[in-house]
């Protein structure tokens, strides 16, 4: 912003503002567009999604947008990845990290039964069975 005034020649050297309504010409501009340029793309990451597991080790995602800021008027806009790619230097964030690193409670673990060795009169099968 400039400040826009109308001065009158009041004699040889001395000038003097003075009300619009003396000023014959249309009064310039007081603004005007600058740096209208496209700024640079950058990566918008979304928030991280949910973990994949309760316990152990798990993974979560997150979305990313390329963003392109327009002029102020238009703000910014979600554009295709393939511009935030081509831009030198603009690095991706990661999409994936590791979550839940937790000990999982302990469960058996238990093999299916052998099979019975007698064909009548009663007998015992055996199976394994371990924790982990």
């Amino acid at each position: 912003t400039r400040p826009v005034q109308c001065h009158a020649l009041l004699s040889i050297g001395l000038e003097s503002a003075v009300s619009e309504e003396f000023c014959a010409a249309v009064k310039p501009a007081t603004l005007r567009h600058c740096n209208t340029q496209f700024c640079a793309p950058f990566w918008r990451p979304l928030p991280w999604g949910q973990c994949n597991q309760t316990c152990g080790r798990g993974v979560q995602a997150r979305i990313l947008e390329c963003i392109q800021r327009q002029t102020s008027a238009v703000g910014e806009i979600v554009v295709l990845d393939d511009v935030c790619d081509e831009e030198p230097g603009l690095n991706q964030p990661i999409m994936q990290r590791y979550c839940a690193e937790t000990n999982c409670d302990a469960v058996w673990i238990t093999s299916d039964f052998n099979p019975c060795p007698e064909s009548c009169g009663g007998s015992t099968q055996s199976r394994t069975i371990h924790c982990e």
